[in-house]
C-alpha cells in the first residue's frame, strides 16, 4: 500500500499516473480490513487527481493516449471513492464540499460513458446505507439537478438505469432539512405480541418517515418497509388502478409478511381495504385475491385476529362450489395463525 501511494504521489507523467491509479480500486478491495488507516492519504491523492484533471479539455495532452489516460485516472478516482465510502464514511463525507461539485460538473461536461457510470455509482453509494452521512443532505439538490440534466441528454440505456437508481436513492431522502422526531426507533427487546395487544389503528396512525433511520444499517428496514407499503397502499386505494390490483396485492403481501410493530398500521389498512375489495369482487377476482390473503394470514400470527370475524362473514356470504377450496385454505390459515381464538367460530365453520 505504501509503495502504491508513493508511486501515485510521484509518478512522472500522465500515462504512468493513470496506470498506477488504475490499481487503486483493486488495492482498496484487497485491503478492505485495514485500508481505513490510509483513508486520509487516499483522499488526498483522489482530491489532487480530481482537481488536476477536472477539466480534461484544459489538460495539456500530447496525443490521444494521454487523453485516454486522463479519463482512466478520473474513473479510477471515482471507483476508489465508491469503495472507500462504505469503509470510512466519515472521512469521505468530510470532503463532500470539494468532490461533489467536481463530479457533478464532470457528469455534465465529459461525454465518456464509463466515467459517467462510475460517477452515478458513487452517487448511489453515498446516498444509501452504510455510506450515507448527514453532510450529503446539503448537496442532494445539486446531485438531483445534475442527474436530471444528464438523464435528459443521455441515450445510453445503462446510463439511464444508473441515473434512475440515483434518483431512487434521492427519492427516499428529504431534500429539505427538518427536525427529527423525538423517537424514531423501536425499543430494544420489544415483545411483538405484547405490542400488538396495545396497538390501536386510531392511536397509531401513519406518520412522516424519519430518514435518520437510513444512517444505521440495523434500522433501514424500519424505513424501507413502511415507505414501500405506503406507496403501494396509495395505489391500492385508487379505484382507477383496479386493473393492477392483482400485482399490487401480491407486492403488499411480500412486504407485510411477518409484520413487526412499526408496520402494523399499514398491515391493518391493507387487510381492511382488501376485505372491502373482496366483498364486491366477482368469483374470478376472488380466485386471485384469496390465495394471497391466505398466504398473508398464515405468516401474520395473531396480527390477523382483528379481521377474523369479518373474514368469516365474507366466507359465509360468498361460499360456493367454485370458491370452496380457496375459502377452506383461508380458514386453515386462520386456524394456524390465531389458534385457540378460532374455537369461538368453530361451530359455524363445521356447517360448511
Amino acid at each position: 500500500i505504501c509503495d502504491c501511494i508513493s508511486y501515485l504521489r510521484y509518478s512522472p507523467n500522465i500515462r504512468q499516473h493513470a496506470r498506477y491509479m488504475e490499481t487503486l480500486p483493486d488495492l482498496i478491495r484487497a485491503g478492505a480490513s485495514t485500508i481505513t488507516a490510509y483513508s486520509g492519504t487516499i483522499m488526498d491523492i483522489c482530491l489532487f487527481s480530481l482537481t488536476s484533471f477536472c477539466e480534461p479539455a484544459n489538460v495539456k495532452c500530447e496525443n490521444f493516449m494521454e487523453e485516454d489516460s486522463v479519463i482512466i485516472t478520473l474513473t479510477a478516482v471515482v471507483d476508489s471513492l465508491s469503495l472507500l465510502a462504505p469503509l470510512d464514511p466519515i472521512m469521505v463525507a468530510k470532503y463532500n464540499d470539494v468532490f461533489i461539485p467536481l463530479l457533478c460538473k464532470l457528469l455534465l461536461t465529459v461525454d465518456r460513458r464509463h466515467l459517467a457510470l462510475s460517477i452515478l455509482n458513487f452517487f448511489a453509494t453515498i446516498l444509501t446505507s452504510p455510506s450515507y452521512d448527514t453532510p450529503y443532505r446539503i448537496k442532494t439538490p445539486m446531485i438531483l439537478s445534475a442527474c436530471s440534466k444528464f438523464l435528459s441528454n443521455t441515450h445510453s440505456r445503462k446510463a439511464r438505469m444508473a441515473t434512475l437508481k440515483v434518483l431512487g436513492a434521492i427519492g427516499v431522502l428529504e431534500v429539505h432539512q427538518k427536525p427529527s422526531p423525538p423517537s424514531c426507533e423501536s425499543p430494544e427487546n420489544i415483545d411483538e405480541k405484547l405490542a400488538r395487544a396495545f396497538f390501536h389503528p386510531i392511536k397509531n396512525q401513519e406518520q412522516i418517515l424519519d430518514d435518520s433511520l437510513l444512517l444505521n444499517p440495523e434500522t433501514t428496514e424500519q424505513y424501507f418497509a413502511p415507505f414501500t407499503a405506503s406507496a403501494l397502499l396509495s395505489m391500492f386505494k385508487d379505484d382507477s388502478m383496479k386493473e393492477y390490483y392483482g400485482d399490487i396485492v401480491q407486492a403488499l403481501v411480500q412486504v407485510l409478511q411477518n409484520p413487526q410493530s412499526y408496520i402494523l398500521v399499514y398491515f391493518d389498512s391493507f387487510v381492511s381495504r382488501l376485505l372491502e375489495i373482496m366483498e364486491r369482487s366477482s368469483d374470478q377476482e376472488m380466485m386471485t385475491f384469496l390465495p394471497l390473503f391466505s398466504q398473508l394470514v398464515e405468516t401474520s400470527e395473531m396480527n390477523s385476529s382483528p379481521f377474523l370475524k369479518r373474514s368469516l362473514e365474507l366466507i359465509y356470504s360468498r361460499f360456493t362450489k367454485e370458491l370452496m377450496i380457496p375459502f377452506l385454505d383461508l380458514i386453515l390459515s386462520f386456524i394456524y395463525s390465531v389458534r385457540d381464538e378460532f374455537a369461538n367460530y368453530a361451530p359455524e365453520n363445521l356447517k360448511l
